[in-house]
């Protein structure tokens, strides 16, 4: 009890358990070899602080490769057949289209005649869609020159690198249109460095790349198992035929002009393809019903057999059973998976 004229004391107040700091949303540790460090055109790496170079722009009064105003007008007007090597001359950061035409897989009479057609599919080089997308200044401030998670690295030479994820996709719209009886089956590809705010804008960080051949028949074909294998061996073939000029890049840096306007040396790496379900049972060479990721049955997810499908796993099974053990033991089509390796090792096929 207080006593007269004395104010009773509060209690003390004890100290509270402090929560450990939480980190911040925006705190990102970078990978600590490929960092993105800025080269020059050569590939050899700039002090630090060093400004990018000037991008050069053309004059207004330059119209080359057109003699001046009037006829770059006249081209952009009336598409005149005789102006259209110019206009395909013309630098403007784009990939041009290509065509790569397939060999008829058979010529006899009583052949079917998806079998004795030859098929184009439609392409733009990769390796200059990338080059064009890591150039464009629009994406700075919006693209991560350096991963924030941690990766296995086992090459020091890409040190100072930057590592570029490419990511494809597809939606399975088809083009018909004037193509006689076959079919066109578009594809995308964009960047692992850019933002997500740049590819749902759709500012470029998207781009149609290549468009697959679907061949058509008559119907009674349609669950023809020679059509269907050659429809997947095409589209299997064709990715890789059009994929091929990325291959240097993905063992020696190459040097590209990010958006900052700095060059950088850039590793490539294949990402995600972004594909619904029948599309990822061809591209991942599995059985329809089977999981394009794991080896488990597809009526006992809890078996034995599970585990991640990979190259390794693929490559022994290949060389250690038959076809049918694949499919009905391991959800694996032997015909897609060798379809590359298949034309490759004959010098002829598909593509030639």
């Amino acid at each position: 009890m207080p006593l007269d004229g004395d104010q009773a004391l509060p209690p003390p107040e004890l100290p509270q358990p402090q929560a450990p700091p939480r980190a911040s949303r925006e705190e990102r540790i970078r990978h600590p070899f490929l960092d993105g460090r800025p080269c020059d055109e050569a590939g050899n790496f700039l002090p630090p602080g060093t400004q990018p170079p000037p991008r050069t722009t053309a004059p207004p009064d330059d119209w080359s490769p057109y003699d001046d105003a009037v006829q770059f007008q006249v081209a952009d007007f009336l598409f005149q057949k005789q102006l259209y090597e110019a206009i395909d001359a013309t630098k403007v950061g784009d990939a041009p289209w290509q065509c790569l035409q397939t060999e008829p897989l058979a010529v006899g009479e009583d052949a079917p005649a998806w079998a004795r057609q030859s098929y184009e599919i439609w392409y733009r080089d990769p390796d200059a869609i990338i080059a064009n997308m890591l150039d464009n200044p629009d994406f700075d401030g919006a693209f991560d020159t350096a991963p924030y998670d941690r990766i296995y690295e086992d090459d020091p030479t890409t040190e100072g690198a930057m590592y570029t994820p490419l990511f494809f996709g597809s939606d399975k719209t088809t083009v018909s249109v004037a193509t006689g009886d076959v079919e066109y089956h578009p594809g995308y590809m964009s960047l692992g460095n850019l933002h997500n705010t740049i590819r749902r804008g759709h500012r470029n960080g998207v781009v149609p790349f290549v468009f697959f051949a679907i061949p058509k028949s008559d119907r009674k074909y349609d669950n023809d198992p020679q059509f269907r294998t050659f429809k997947k061996q095409l589209y299997h073939s064709s990715l890789a035929a059009v994929l091929s000029s990325l291959k240097p890049g993905m063992t020696n840096p190459v040097v590209r002009r990010c958006p900052d306007g700095h060059f950088r040396r850039a590793i490539y790496d294949f990402g995600p393809f972004i594909a619904d379900y029948p599309e990822q049972v061809m591209l991942a060479g599995s059985v329809q019903g089977w999981c394009a990721k794991c080896t488990a049955l597809s009526k006992d997810l809890d078996g034995d057999i599970q585990g991640r499908r990979t190259h390794g796993l693929t490559d022994t099974l290949l060389g250690e059973f038959e076809a049918d053990i694949l499919w009905d033991e391991y959800g694996i089509d032997e015909d897609i998976l060798l379809a590359t390796g298949y034309w490759a090792s004959r010098g002829s096929g598909p593509l030639g």
